[in-house]
């Protein structure tokens, strides 16, 4: 392994290298010829740098691992890669390849490790895809791709991780990723993505984390949701920046007990925030701001006792801050800011050790705000109701 280094000049001639098993030269400042040096055609492991892969590539019958990652490869991806067939793992990320998946990537049988993210592949996921039935990793984030995924993928069981985000656009989830039982990771993030969230994706009780922000999901969580497997694993979910709307069925969290990571921001949910929200006692991070939730703000708050970061802003809350909240000995920021709250500030506050921003704006709050700690980051009140000597914005 002579990676990461600063060697450059002309490709070194490696002969009689028959048992060689894994070789890496990535990140270097190599010129090679059209042509891989035939004594490599028996290596098994191969990472390389070039221009653009070279069609002869496919003689490497051997290779088991191919690294192809972080080398400015450009043009496009040679339908050849198709004959590798005893390949587990093939990296081509971080190039600046383009054109289509070729549609001989499904006679990788045995491929257990695919990432091709952070190029510009365009296209569609070929159909063939769903012939890789050993897959466990597939990356194809920062790319181009275009157009619905194929209802094939569903038969990629055994797939662990799928990251499909930032891509262009890939209209809907499919019904047949319900047949992923052993999915662990759903990173759909700006992709593109229309419609309702489809029912099946509830189903899935090997999930630990499901990112779904910034596209545009719409509907009633309630009409997509059923129930959640009791041992529900799931330890962040984020929907941030959609068109969801409606109620959260009472009993969606009850599963969740497992949930670090919470993002609802940017949707129009209204009605009661779930009483089962302050019993998710793993939360660090619960942003609810910038939707339509009414109600108040429950003594149960006191359970989240891991929680860093709490936004409730830009609501409709109502009632007054509830003085439990002081107890919360891990929380960093507070922000209650353009709801309808009122009464006066918990001098409770005070006593949350790690706070360090507040915002309190554009509520019908009054009194004075604690004494200011040298933690504490100057905090966002209304200016006419609440007497504050260490405000320096307001």
């Amino acid at each position: 392994n002579v990676s990461n280094n600063l060697f450059s000049g002309a490709f070194p001639f490696l002969p009689n290298l028959n048992k060689l098993e894994s070789l890496d030269l990535s990140r270097n400042r190599w010129i090679m010829k059209n042509v891989l040096p035939h004594p490599m055609f028996a290596n098994r492991s191969l990472t390389l740098l070039h221009t653009t892969i070279p069609r002869n590539i496919g003689s490497l019958s051997r290779l088991t691992t191919l690294n192809l990652q972080n080398i400015q490869f450009t043009g496009s991806i040679p339908a050849e890669i198709g004959l590798l067939t005893r390949l587990k793992e093939l990296r081509l990320d971080r190039n600046a390849l383009e054109g289509r998946i070729p549609s001989s990537f499904g006679q990788l049988s045995v491929l257990e490790k695919l990432n091709m993210s952070f190029n510009i592949i365009s296209g569609p996921v070929p159909s063939e895809i769903g012939k890789m039935t050993k897959l466990e990793q597939f990356d194809l984030a920062h790319n181009k791709i275009i157009g619905p995924l194929p209802q094939e993928i569903g038969s990629l069981t055994k797939l662990r991780r799928l990251a499909l985000g930032h891509v262009k656009g890939i209209g809907s989830i499919p019904r047949t990723i319900s047949r992923l039982s052993s999915l662990e990771q759903l990173l759909l993030q700006d992709s593109g993505l229309s419609g309702s969230i489809p029912t099946e994706l509830w189903s899935l009780r090997s999930l630990e984390k499901l990112e779904l922000a910034h596209n545009r999901l719409s509907g009633s969580i309630a009409r997509s949701f059923r129930e959640l497997p009791m041992n529900m694993k799931l330890t962040a979910l984020d929907l941030n920046d959609n068109l969801l709307t409606g109620l959260i069925p009472s009993n969606f969290f009850i599963h969740m007990k497992s949930l670090e990571f919470l993002d609802l921001l940017n949707n129009t949910f209204n009605g009661s925030i779930p009483k089962e929200t302050w019993m998710l006692n793993s939360l660090r991070v619960a942003s609810l701001g910038h939707n339509s939730f009414s109600g108040s703000i429950p003594p149960a708050i006191v359970e989240l006792s891991s929680l860093l970061f709490l936004d409730l802003s830009m609501n409709f809350l109502t009632g007054s801050i509830p003085t439990e909240i002081g107890t919360m000995r891990e929380l960093s920021e507070l922000r209650l800011e353009i709801n309808l709250l009122t009464g006066t500030i918990p001098t409770e506050l005070a006593m949350i050790p790690k706070l360090e921003v507040v915002q309190l704006s554009r509520n019908s709050i009054s009194g004075s705000f604690p004494a200011c700690s040298s933690s504490l980051f100057p905090p966002q009140v209304d200016c006419e109701k609440v007497l504050c000597s260490c405000c320096q914005s307001c």
